[in-house]
Formats: C-alpha cells, structure tokens, sequence
C-alpha cells in the first residue's frame, strides 16, 4: 500500500481521534485512567479511537473499543 491509499482508507472513517503515549503506564498510574475516561468519552460521541498498538496508555484507548 502506498502513502496515498493510506489517506483513501481513512477517509471514510468520520471523526476520529490517534492516541500515542508511553509503554510505561500501567493500569495504576493517573494517566492510564484519563486515557481510558478520554476514550469512552470520545467513543459515545461517535468518534474513532486509532491507536498506535503499543502497550500501556495506549491499551487505555483500545479498551474503550472493545467494551462496545
């Protein structure tokens, strides 16, 4: 896939929002929380959670996705 087709895919996705953060923040750490809190926000107001698929903060994001 090139550059382009990348962009082509997305297009069709709304409203959406990319969380990237640390690999270092597990469950107990006040920021994983606000990224969870963050992203069931988002995702009741039909926004798209992307992430960047690593660990930690940004598994607070996909958990939203997969409670839905």
């Amino acid at each position: 896939m090139n550059f382009t087709e990348g962009f082509d895919k997305l297009s069709n996705i709304g409203f959406a929002i990319s969380i990237f953060g640390s690999a270092r923040f597990e469950p107990e750490n006040p920021w994983y929380g606000k990224a969870e809190t963050l992203s069931r926000k988002l995702s009741e107001n039909n926004f798209s959670i992307i992430i960047a698929g690593g660990a930690d903060i940004m598994k607070a994001g996909n958990k939203v996705g997969l409670q839905k």
